[in-house]
């Protein structure tokens, strides 16, 4: 039986989320690394397993899947039927799930990466990605106090906190401080307890940390926007 096979880079959180749970549901995988800066991300052979040429892409057998969130929906789905509170069948707990993902893939994590990585990897923060990402972490409080339970969608852990957790996990590695959000801080070393799988989000806050305090030259950015540009146009 061919081992699942995810596809990811280094400095992409999303990626290492998908690893996470892997490891969490003890499923067997293959894991390839593209090269960012040498543009692995943009040839055609990637291109063919996710059009939008980015990671995290899984291939299990014939079935390829890209996108953070719906890899991680099916891996829960598929892989961890002894881990039934990751992702439940019950509609309304599925539901509060999938509200806390999507927030996290469309408010929380673009805003906050934003904020804490956007001047590596050139795009200069400003004011407003600052007030952006300050609203989105105050509306996640807000969640967490209005809630008032142990994780991000109740009182057991899913893959709601799986995905929230690459947020913080930026947060964590560029010093961020913590403490005008005193639930999501509890939260995130709640999480921290969750067993093996804290093992790979140690790993992208520790690479992440190091490209914050190594950028890289404004050079290797032009060159990497060129191989992106190149990459996407029409033959």
């Amino acid at each position: 039986m061919p081992v699942l096979e995810v596809f990811y880079m280094r400095a992409s959180p999303p990626s290492y989320a998908v690893l996470a749970l892997l490891k969490h549901t003890k499923t067997p995988y293959k894991a390839t690394e593209l090269d960012y800066f040498g543009g692995q991300q943009f040839t055609e052979e990637h291109a063919k397993r996710n059009p939008q040429k980015e990671v995290p892409v899984i291939q299990d057998g014939d079935y390829i899947l890209c996108e953070s969130v719906a890899i991680l929906q099916y891996i829960a789905d598929a892989y961890g039927k002894g881990l039934p509170d990751l992702y439940p069948s019950d509609p309304k707990r599925r539901g509060t799930i999938n509200q806390r993902l999507a927030f996290n893939l469309c408010n929380l994590y673009p805003s906050v990466s934003m904020y804490t990585f956007g001047d590596v990897f050139g795009a200069p923060s400003t004011d407003q990605i600052k007030s952006k990402a300050l609203r989105s972490l105050s509306v996640f409080e807000t969640i967490l106090k209005d809630q008032g339970t142990k994780f991000a969608a109740g009182e057991k852990f899913s893959i709601a906190d799986i995905g929230l957790l690459q947020t913080a996990i930026c947060m964590e590695a560029a010093d961020f401080d913590f403490s005008p959000y005193p639930l999501i801080a509890k939260w995130y070393e709640t999480c921290k307890t969750q067993g093996a799988m804290w093992e790979d989000f140690k790993a992208i806050r520790d690479d992440l940390h190091f490209f914050l305090k190594n950028p890289p030259n404004k050079d290797a950015l032009a060159q990497l926007d060129k191989k992106r540009d190149a990459s996407f146009q029409q033959k």
